[in-house]
């Protein structure tokens, strides 16, 4: 789900912004601010009750194991007193929630793309040119 992704984005701005103005509660306010409810209960689901009970149970599922993603992705900088509620159980689904409840449309550039375009703006050096190797079986 691509709010998994939008989500990991938000908490790496709220960590980056806390980092920044060494306020973590300003950080994170603008996203505790959103209209939120656990990401299954923000999603519609099928009319038969059985068959949305199993979906339910499959987003929480989902968003449980995209949260262990971002706490593994998130590792280094943690812990962080600004991230460390959207990193929780009831944080994270009620961020993805919000995510799901306030976007019409989510638009994300892929990671692949992101990371070719950070590789061609490096200087020519040893690095560069290792970066380029290792990315050309995805690009020929």
């Amino acid at each position: 789900c691509v709010l998994f992704l939008l989500a990991l984005k938000l908490i790496c701005w709220v960590v980056a912004e806390a980092e920044r103005t060494g306020d973590p509660a300003k950080a994170a306010a603008p996203l505790k601010l959103l209209f939120s409810r656990p990401y299954w209960d923000a999603v519609d689901v099928p009319s038969d009750k059985d068959e949305a009970e199993r979906t339910r149970q499959q987003l929480r599922e989902e968003t449980e194991q995209s949260r262990k993603l971002a706490l593994d992705a998130l590792e280094e900088v943690l812990p962080c007193q600004a991230a460390s509620y959207f990193l929780q159980p009831e944080g994270y689904a009620g961020l993805v929630g919000a995510l799901c409840c306030n976007a019409i449309a989510v638009v994300y550039v892929s990671p692949l793309v992101q990371h070719i375009l950070q590789v061609d703006a490096m200087v020519d050096c040893s690095e560069r040119r290792e970066a380029v190797a290792a990315l050309e079986p995805w690009i020929r």
